[in-house]
């Protein structure tokens, strides 16, 4: 396993490409505008003004597929820290209000990407120490 500051490097790079590189690419940010289940009339970066079947007629976004991505590289990466990258998540999301533009089904998949990042470093950990 990387060391710590390694870890933290990745971390930060994995979340600077996730959000920042979506939003200066235009035909990536017009690909993640879209949905993956969801119906036609959803639209992701939804007001919060908009009327509700606009915005409950999606099960999953390609935002929420890269939270989902994003999160479990952290759980990997950092496996005994899942608590604080989930508060940091909500504490994203509630600035998102603000912003007028709130998926609060994100933190659903930050905590399903974190689980899951944290599954899977335990069960490499403990194939290696079988292996070993």
């Amino acid at each position: 396993m990387p060391g710590r500051y390694a870890r933290w490097v990745v971390a930060v790079f994995v979340i600077g490409i996730a959000i920042g590189f979506i939003q200066i690419c235009p035909p990536l940010h017009r690909f993640f505008q879209g949905c993956v289940y969801r119906g036609t009339e959803h639209r992701v970066l939804h007001s919060l003004r908009s009327p509700a079947k606009r915005r409950v007629r999606c099960l999953v976004t390609r935002w929420n597929a890269n939270h989902l991505v994003v999160y479990t590289v952290l759980g990997y990466l950092f496996p005994d820290s899942i608590l604080l990258w989930f508060v940091i998540g909500a504490v994203w999301e509630v600035a998102e209000i603000w912003f007028d533009c709130c998926d609060m089904t994100d933190l659903l998949y930050n905590a399903v990407g974190l689980l899951l990042g944290r599954w899977l470093f335990l069960r490499v950990r403990d194939g290696k120490k079988k292996n070993a």
